[in-house]
């Protein structure tokens, strides 16, 4: 029987995980519920569904006039898989319904990011880790928190407030005890920190460790942060002693090494040749692991990643620049650096959220639009994206102090994306999953057919379609469809119409064994929850097949099938 969906309503009630993520060796974890207008249901019913089966039922019972509940999970007999699970985590009541989900074992990196470190930004350190929680961010990076690019701290060590570079206030107090808070619940905090910058005063004070082009002139950025030669054993002894600080002083699991795509090679001081930078990140990755590797490298605009992505780092991280203006662009930095083997991250900063502001145009959906379509594809090709941060705030540029604030509707849809995200990992995360799309979804050599009636359906995100990414793992297929078909480019930086045309889609996969059973999913739909979906068997693409009709795809749909 096909399970009839219903679209998710807005409730009283919120629930989210006390960590990230469970640990293998864990055996439970809390949720936290709580009402901001009313008081909590004095019982609950607790769901906890694995894919498409429920493997736990509960009532909780909850005391009178209470406005949050924290509830402990026991975790006992949960399915065994090698790349670890994510679970749907469902809570009603007569009258409403809340959910969330967390995954267990090592798995993506959900990249966050916090800026603000000024005296009175302490009052909103639980704020901020709340909002980590709810969106299940397992590392946040601290952007722009040092003193200097080339010196973290400032020479006198009785201070403990100081202003940065850009002028921005700091209070060491602050961060050090926003790192503490997102230890306790199981977050890991990276210090930024450029590998190769540093201010005028270091460079006069130091020319022979900077870099130089063929004329003798230094590079910079915005004139203000010169760069220096990494391949310098003085810069190198001062950069690693810098980092060494934030880690063993502030108690930082890691560094975020940051770059700034430009140059890419030069001449030391003195120098006779040229030398590549690429050479010189790989070393330096390696040699400041030595010291943990919970570190992660900016390869910015992709380069150069299929190099760094072989170090000893935590991710492949991409900060996606022009030309990769477009969806299929996307998924060829992903594909380039997926089979390295480590979880990869893009930051895609999103200038539609900065533009609805400049224009005063707060109601529009258009930039919200943009970023569930980025990360319906991101997460779809098998990453994640830095894009949330704070306590509600997303990126729209480089600077990140320069932020822009999320409307409450806007954190809760997106809320239910990063849900969607980790209840289903073991279909968007396999690290076995092989894409097929091309070689059997499309062309005259198909066997897998996707229709969605008059609307075309392509295999590299262009507009006026519907996007369809189909893997291959080892005891389902499974289908990602994205709907870019009210959409008149493919341009992911940029504003995204309203999904209006919500086309049912028919898909016959051959008959791979005598028992296959579908299921599909939707973010907005059923808080997340997969139903089974109605099969019949008959003549596919290829000869006999299943033949099974996907309810209306809205802005992103899942679907697969198991194959036993």
């Amino acid at each position: 029987m096909q399970r009839k969906e219903e679209k998710s309503q807005k409730s009283l009630y919120t629930v989210y995980p006390d960590r990230p993520r469970v640990e293998d060796e864990d055996s439970f974890f809390k949720i936290i519920v709580s009402s901001e207008d009313s008081h909590l249901p004095q019982e609950m019913n607790l769901t906890l569904i694995h894919l498409n089966t429920c493997i736990l039922e509960e009532t909780i019972h909850i005391a009178s006039h209470t406005h949050s509940y924290v509830h402990t999970i026991v975790l006992e007999e949960l399915p065994v898989s090698h790349n670890g699970i994510g679970l749907g985590i469902e809570l009603s009541s007569s009258s409403y319904s809340c959910s969330t989900a967390i995954d267990i074992g090592t798995g993506p990196i959900r990249y966050g990011f916090v800026s603000d470190f000024s005296s009175e930004d302490k009052e909103r350190h639980d704020e901020k880790v709340e909002y980590l929680l709810k969106n299940h961010i397992t590392h946040v990076q601290f952007y722009d928190w040092a003193y200097r690019p080339h010196q973290a701290s400032p020479e006198q060590e009785n201070i403990s407030i100081y202003e940065d570079s850009m002028g921005k206030v700091i209070d060491l107090s602050v961060i050090k005890d926003l790192i503490e808070k997102l230890h306790m619940v199981g977050i890991k905090a990276l210090a930024y920190g450029a590998v190769y910058a540093a201010l005028k005063e270091y460079l006069d004070a130091y020319p022979e460790q900077a870099l130089y082009d063929i004329d003798g002139n230094t590079f910079n950025l915005i004139e203000t942060f010169f760069i220096m030669n990494l391949a310098c054993k003085g810069w190198r002894d001062n950069i690693i002693k810098q980092y060494t600080y934030a880690v063993d002083t502030l108690n930082f699991d890691g560094i975020h090494m940051d770059t700034y795509g430009y140059p890419k090679s030069g001449w030391g001081y003195q120098d006779t040749s040229l030398h590549s930078l690429e050479e010189d990140f790989v070393s330096f990755i390696n040699e400041w692991a030595t010291c943990g590797n919970e570190n992660i490298f900016n390869n910015v605009g992709g380069w150069p990643a299929s190099t760094t992505s072989q170090a000893e780092q935590a991710a492949c991280y991409i900060e996606v620049w022009d030309p990769h203006t477009r969806y299929h662009h996307l998924k060829e930095l992903i594909y380039t650096v997926l089979p390295k083997g480590k979880p990869v991250i893009l930051a895609a900063y999103l200038l539609p959220f900065k533009q609805r502001d400049i224009d005063k145009n707060k109601d529009s959906t258009y930039p919200v639009n943009a970023a569930l379509l980025l990360i319906a594809t991101v997460s779809s090709l098998g990453a994640t994206s830095l894009l949330i941060g704070e306590s509600g705030v997303v990126l729209t540029q480089p600077y990140y102090s320069d932020y822009t604030m999320l409307s409450v509707r806007e954190r809760d849809i997106l809320q239910s994306y990063y849900d969607f995200q980790v209840r289903y990992r073991e279909l968007l995360y396999d690290s076995e999953a092989t894409d097929i799309t091309e070689s059997h979804a499309m062309g005259e050599n198909r066997e897998i057919g996707i229709h969605a009636g008059t609307y075309p359906v392509s295999h590299d995100g262009r507009q006026a379609t519907l996007w369809a990414i189909v893997k291959r793992h080892t005891r389902r297929i499974s289908i990602q469809l994205i709907n870019l078909i009210d959409q008149h480019d493919d341009e992911w930086n940029a504003d995204k119409l309203d999904c209006v045309i919500t086309p049912q889609v028919r898909i016959t996969i051959p008959q791979y064994s005598k028992t296959m059973r579908a299921y599909t999913s939707a973010p907005e739909v059923n808080g997340g929850r997969a139903v089974e979906l109605e099969t019949r068997y008959g003549h596919g693409v290829r000869g006999p097949s299943i033949i099974v009709e996907v309810p209306s795809v809205g802005i992103w749909r899942t679907f697969w099938c198991d194959v036993s």
